[in-house]
């Protein structure tokens, strides 16, 4: 018997007297309103409604024929389905109604099937299993379905928020019976204090329900989880309760005191402090960085060292494509080799803690962030030193940059010119004036006493 199927048992239905309603599935409910008031219920529905309708009191009805009476339902409400016509001689309510009926007719009326037996009971054990899923098994088959098309922890993160946040509230519900009111149950009390775990979780029940409709689990009715036309009403929006903060970052005239600070460090420092060179010469994030593997490596040890980020490493989600500066690449080449699949930076043999280089900058007295140094220090020196095209540095940066064609096809011929700009920024880095005529000359305290990253390695060691 499958698992959404007979859920209660005889022993569990005469113990039941707790008010509420309990599946046993197949679109079968016991419905307690008190210890001595308990009744059968048949909830479907029909035409974009859900409807209840009742099968009688439990004294009167055992489970045994409960079933019985549901499984007859479903074939009738299976015929009237694919007939198109209203469902006969049935009083029906909505859920939010009060109790059904128990004078309910005992059976819908007969009609003529258009269908064979065979059809009518292979098309009944599909749509009786789809609509008795609750929404916890819903949100399973949704992961198994979309989650080989996402990054590798967004499944979970996605299954963890629910199990957090909302399973124990509306998990045991079918999606049919879920309403907007069940939604904001869940969001509202964490909107303001955890906004971006709400936000998230709002949209990952939104798909759920869309998902669980394509597959016949609710009405093609409007997405109670919605927020345009819902949600909007009810709590604040997104941009007035979560401001989003940039990454704290140096001026960039100060970046070449700050490498010559950072390489000095090095030695003691590891290679926490060689991932964070490398990305800042490399515009790189965090995690990719720290996931950076000899096999992404390409032509290394060559004139031209490259590094090839796949789609799935990207926050774009699309592949690119490092042209290293020669600073970048003595350093990668001075890391001890391992296998190709191993971590190029490492500590203790395993992969660099996310927190690591941020604690290490604030170590050195710098109230910044990795991010904030490797990308948005060179964003602001490309538009304030430089007349390089920002189209291109923006490409640099792993940024979008026009629609899928205009991007495929800068992308593809911008390796070269994206080169002139990181060795450029490589050099500023380093204290040196560049030769490029589209990179200004300038002048900073910093600048006449910045020693080269390389003579700091050098005095270091």
């Amino acid at each position: 018997m499958p698992r959404f199927m007979h859920r209660l048992s005889a022993a569990m239905v005469a113990k039941q007297v707790t008010p509420g309603m309990y599946a046993d599935g197949g679109n079968l409910w016991l419905q307690v309103t008190s210890p001595t008031a308990r009744s059968w219920v048949f909830r479907y529905t029909l035409n974009g409604r859900a409807r209840t309708l009742g099968l009688g009191p439990l004294h009167t009805v055992s489970l045994a024929q409960a079933r019985q009476k549901a499984q007859d339902k479903r074939a009738a409400l299976l015929v009237e389905r694919s007939a198109g016509s209203p469902l006969a001689a049935a009083p029906a309510v909505a859920h939010a109604s009060a109790a059904p009926s128990a004078a309910a007719p005992a059976s819908l009326a007969p009609l003529a099937s258009r269908r064979t037996r065979q059809q009518v009971e292979l098309s009944h054990a599909r749509t009786s299993a789809a609509s008795a899923a609750t929404l916890a098994e819903a949100y399973d088959m949704y992961l198994a379905a979309k989650g080989s098309e996402w990054k590798a922890n967004r499944a979970t993160l996605v299954k963890r928020r629910f199990e957090l946040h909302a399973k124990k509230r509306i998990g045991h519900m079918q999606p049919d019976q879920i309403t907007h009111l069940d939604v904001l149950a869940v969001i509202e009390p964490i909107w303001k204090t955890k906004h971006p775990t709400a936000n998230d979780l709002r949209g990952e029940l939104e798909d759920v329900l869309a998902f669980a409709t394509i597959r016949g689990m609710r009405a093609d009715t409007p997405n109670p989880a919605s927020w345009k036309g819902k949600l909007e009403h009810a709590l604040a929006a997104p941009d007035k309760v979560h401001k989003t903060k940039g990454h704290a970052a140096l001026e960039w005239k100060d970046m070449p005191a700050f490498m010559a600070q950072l390489a000095e460090a090095a030695p003691d420092a590891g290679d926490r402090a060689r991932a964070l060179l490398v990305a800042i010469y490399c515009q790189s994030r965090s995690n990719e960085i720290r996931g950076m593997r000899w096999a992404d490596l390409v032509d290394i040890d060559g004139k031209r060292p490259l590094w090839a980020l796949d789609a799935e490493d990207m926050k774009g989600e699309r592949k690119h494509l490092v042209p290293m500066p020669a600073e970048a690449v003595k350093i990668i080449r001075a890391q001890k080799r391992g296998k190709p699949s191993d971590l190029v930076f490492m500590e203790n043999g395993v992969e660099l803690h996310k927190d690591a280089m941020g604690k290490l900058v604030a170590k050195l007295g710098h109230a910044a962030t990795p991010h904030g140094l490797a990308r948005a220090t060179f964003k602001t020196w490309s538009l304030e030193a430089t007349e390089f095209d920002q189209k291109i540095v923006e490409i640099a940066l792993a940024h979008k940059v026009g629609d899928s064609t205009e991007g495929a096809y800068v992308r593809g011929g911008a390796v070269d010119r994206r080169a002139e700009i990181l060795n450029a920024w490589a050099g500023f880095l380093n204290g040196r004036q560049s030769k490029d005529a589209r990179v200004r000359t300038y002048k900073t305290a910093a600048s006449e006493k910045v020693v080269s990253i390389i003579e700091a390695r050098r005095k270091a060691a």
